[in-house]
């Protein structure tokens, strides 16, 4: 039956958002290090100045979420299953775009990184997660004249890495410039915001 209904979901162009992070927190196999990785990016003083209490213990309950043992057996392979199903729909033709539904018990930025190494985690190709989170997402929006790929013509948004993303998808964590507009950003926090 899956497969069925994925050659009509991926007849009729359906892209998958799945959010598997904010569907399964602490299920991803590198999970100790989105935390980590979380809890390095709110240690910047000049960071917290953009973010009130309420948000911080909400975003340190889901990072530190945990299910009781006879519920995480179970969740286990649900959690396999959403992996399994998003890389048979991938290679099947569709559209998995990456999106980590960032609310207030999310680390911005973090999430999005996150939903990406859950789905290299997942088996797709690298490449898929790269196109899922630029050019894809444009095309759901019908945005592709304007933004999801480097074109003349073009948005002048560009993130540039020092590691290659093909090689490990988390390598995109590594960011050395963002250009937002055709000029670089100043990517430091500023506390007086």
């Amino acid at each position: 039956k899956a497969k069925d209904l994925m050659q009509v979901l991926v007849a009729h162009h359906v892209n998958l958002v799945p959010t598997l992070v904010h569907d399964a927190p602490s299920y991803p196999k590198n999970w100790s290090l989105y935390v980590d990785e979380a809890n390095k990016t709110f240690s910047n003083p000049s960071l917290l100045a953009y973010y009130d209490k309420d948000f911080l213990e909400e975003m340190k309950g889901t990072l530190a979420h945990t299910d009781p043992p006879e519920l995480h057996t179970k969740r286990v392979a649900g959690y396999q299953n959403m992996l399994r199903w998003n890389k048979m729909y991938d290679a099947a033709g569709g559209h998995v775009i990456a999106g980590g539904d960032t609310n207030g018990g999310k680390a911005p930025g973090d999430i999005l990184h996150a939903e990406m190494e859950a789905l290299q985690e997942a088996g797709i190709p690298r490449m898929h997660i790269i196109e899922g989170a630029t050019e894809w997402p444009a095309e759901a929006l019908h945005a592709e004249d304007k933004s999801g790929s480097l074109t003349p013509g073009k948005l002048a948004d560009v993130l540039i890495v020092d590691a290659d993303p093909l090689q490990d998808i988390a390598n995109l964590r590594k960011i050395d410039t963002v250009i937002f507009d055709g000029k670089p950003v100043d990517r430091t926090y500023h506390a007086y915001f």
